[in-house]
């Protein structure tokens, strides 16, 4: 069932490296792929973009088209937004796709899907069924208020728990909401259509109850979304100061300009125009591995390239403080009181709120950082396993 998808556009530089799949739909649409080098040195063909629709890049998140994304800037805060809301985009595309095939997967296990292969011989369901999309839309459409019921029955007693939460603030209580929506809209016309075919069957009830709990389920995974976003922004935080004051103490006045990289705004546009003109970037590469195209438990690897960070200081921050217990205070809480400070710590101890987030709805969560041997690349990677 479409619906709608987020709008807008993101204004960033993307390099897109597409799977098999999607390379074989441009192709079959005609549309000519771009062959580029990543940060890591791959040659790959894929898409290169200065902007793209939003709309447009979770689609094909959730169809499965995309392996690779890499952007590179000089400088990303002055896309801060951009940074939050692609960030998000690419978890909640995870997440979208995930929840989806968990409810397929549980869809074809039910007596609903047996009886229909009883009485459709010649058009079984299965995991390898392809049914015409323009004809279950026709029949969605024509059974629209059937639907709307179905989708307000499974949505009604989700949407009731979240307005009866008196811990969440009204602003919360309206984004899990539009989640709800949102995930619902995601699930394929031919789940809807086999729930409405089968409405009054006995398993209808069961498969319902089933999919609430995993709705409420990808509640709770989809706040790792905005906890690692915060993350990713600290640490490209972190990193260009780093490589504003690597920069700053390259000058003759270097050890008195460093001091005046992070309080002088002309001196870091000066810096920055430096930097631009030299080709020095940072580069920030996402990796999505979808382990089956029919199991649910997909994988998403964030990595930050950085050519001027201290390697060895992090590492030992990063080892000693990301197991603190951080539960006395919430993320909000914490940002509100050092927001905009830029430094390395926040984005580090941003690390204890991802884990923990990921720990109660059972994500994988792992970061490390690598330095390349004979050279002054420091590499920053966070992994979640879906």
């Amino acid at each position: 069932m479409a619906g709608k998808k987020r709008g807008g556009n993101i204004d960033l530089p993307l390099r897109i490296t597409l799977t098999e799949d999607g390379s074989d739909f441009f192709l079959r649409n005609k549309k000519k792929l771009s062959r580029f080098q990543l940060a890591d040195g791959s040659d790959v063909y894929g898409l290169v973009l200065e902007t793209a629709p939003t709309n447009s890049l979770q689609s094909m998140l959730f169809q499965n088209y995309i392996s690779r994304i890499e952007i590179s800037r000089t400088e990303f805060l002055d896309r801060r937004q951009q940074i939050i809301d692609f960030s998000k985009m690419v978890t909640f595309g995870i997440l979208y796709r995930s929840f989806d095939v968990l409810i397929f997967n549980r869809m074809l296990q039910s007596d609903l899907i047996r009886q229909w292969n009883r009485h459709n011989p010649a058009n079984i369901i299965d995991e390898k069924t392809r049914i015409n999309e323009n004809f279950l839309s026709a029949v969605l459409t024509k059974n629209r208020s059937l639907i709307d019921e179905v989708r307000k029955e499974i949505i009604r007693p989700v949407t009731d728990a979240i307005n009866n939460n008196e811990s969440l603030l009204p602003e919360e209580k309206n984004v899990q909401i539009l989640s709800c929506e949102r995930f619902l809209r995601q699930m394929r016309t031919l789940i809807w259509f086999i729930l409405s075919r089968y409405h009054e069957s006995p398993e209808y009830v069961l498969l319902v109850d089933d999919i609430r709990k995993y709705l409420k389920d990808y509640l709770e995974k989809s706040r790792t979304a905005e906890y690692l976003a915060l993350l990713i922004l600290e640490l490209l935080t972190g990193a260009e100061n780093t490589n504003l004051t690597a920069r700053a103490l390259r000058r003759k006045d270097g050890r008195e300009v460093a001091g005046q990289v992070l309080y002088s705004e002309e001196l870091r546009k000066t810096l920055f125009r430096e930097m631009r003109e030299d080709g020095e970037k940072i580069y920030l590469d996402w990796r999505l591995r979808s382990l089956s195209s029919s199991t649910a438990g997909d994988r998403l690897e964030v990595t930050l390239y950085n050519r001027y960070s201290e390697y060895r200081e992090l590492k030992e921050k990063i080892n000693s403080i990301k197991h603190l217990d951080m539960k006395e205070k919430s993320l909000t809480a914490f940002c509100s009181d050092f927001s905009g400070s830029g430094n390395t710590e926040l984005g580090i101890y941003y690390i204890s709120y991802l884990q923990d987030s990921c720990d109660k709805v059972g994500i994988r969560f792992e970061s490390n950082v690598h330095q390349v041997r004979g050279g002054d690349i420091t590499i920053i990677t966070l992994q979640l396993q879906f």
